[in-house]
């Protein structure tokens, strides 16, 4: 609820979340349009700390807040992404949401674009946002439950460490490059 409290285009009036089971023996962890956030019971009990468990849930408001899950609905079903307003009806039944190629494949820049959002909803909530960089590590280190492949985890622990770097805070006086 704080997290969500402090992204400005989410409430925690319109942000749920449900626990789920491993599905195809991965851990998911993901969102729906309208504030639906599912994360894995395997993998919240691979956590050790608040803070990962808030960095779980910290990527998926980014996803939330960025409209990911929505625009890979849009794409998918074959909507005109012009298109005002979207009913149910919009959607087929059986959009595929799991596997290669499904709604919830993320384009490198979408998961980039989640982690940065992630980190700054850590922060603003008061949390440590290391907690991100551990998550995607006990990926990694988990790869047979793991549905990124090696090549995107490293990317992702890569923009994490440099995200939080980006929000950490200079101390003592600037260095003047003359008196060195």
């Amino acid at each position: 609820r704080r997290m969500a409290q402090t992204t400005p285009e989410l409430t925690s009036e319109n942000v749920s979340v449900r626990l789920i089971g491993d599905q195809e023996g991965f851990w998911k962890s993901y969102s729906l349009p309208g504030g639906k956030i599912y994360l894995s019971t395997s993998s919240l009990k691979k956590l050790d700390y608040e803070n990962e468990v808030a960095a779980l849930l910290a990527v998926q408001l980014a996803h939330l807040q960025k409209g990911h899950a929505l625009n890979r609905v849009i794409e998918k079903a074959g909507i005109d992404p012009k298109k005002r307003l979207i009913g149910a009806s919009d959607i087929p039944d059986a959009l595929p949401l799991f596997g290669p190629n499904v709604v919830f494949q993320y384009a490198e820049e979408a998961n980039v674009e989640a982690c940065e959002s992630a980190v700054a909803i850590l922060y603003r909530a008061g949390y440590d946002p290391r907690g991100l960089v551990a998550v995607y590590q006990l990926y990694k280190s988990n790869a047979e439950h793991s549905e990124f492949d090696s090549e995107r985890l490293s990317s992702m622990l890569q923009c994490a460490h440099q995200s939080i770097a980006g929000h950490v805070a200079l101390t003592g006086e600037p260095l003047n490059i003359d008196d060195v």
